[in-house]
C-alpha cells in the first residue's frame, strides 16, 4: 500500500504530502527545474536541434546529485553501478 496521501481541502485545493520513503519524487522534480531553465513552459521542440538537444541532456546528467552520494548520474554509472 502506497504511503502517499492526497488531501482534498475545503478550498478545493489539492496538496500532496510525500514521504521520505519515495526520494526519487524529489529527484524527479528538481530535474524537471532544471529542464524548465534550458526549455521554458511552451518551449516548441521543433525548432530545437537534436544537437543542443544532446548538449543539454549531457549538462544534466553531469550534474552532481545528493541521491547519488554527491555523484553526477554519469560518474555514478561509470564508477558504482556498472565496473
Amino acid at each position: 500500500m502506497s504511503k502517499n496521501v492526497i488531501f482534498i481541502g475545503s478550498i478545493n485545493m489539492d496538496m500532496k504530502h510525500t514521504v521520505d520513503e519515495f526520494p526519487e519524487e524529489g529527484t524527479n522534480e528538481n530535474t524537471n527545474d532544471i529542464l524548465r531553465f534550458f526549455y521554458p513552459k511552451g518551449t516548441n521542440f521543433l525548432n530545437v536541434t537534436e544537437e543542443e538537444f544532446q548538449d543539454v541532456i549531457h549538462l544534466i546528467n553531469s550534474r552532481p546529485r545528493k541521491c547519488l552520494g554527491y555523484l553526477s548520474p554519469l560518474e555514478f554509472l561509470s564508477k558504482k553501478c556498472c565496473t
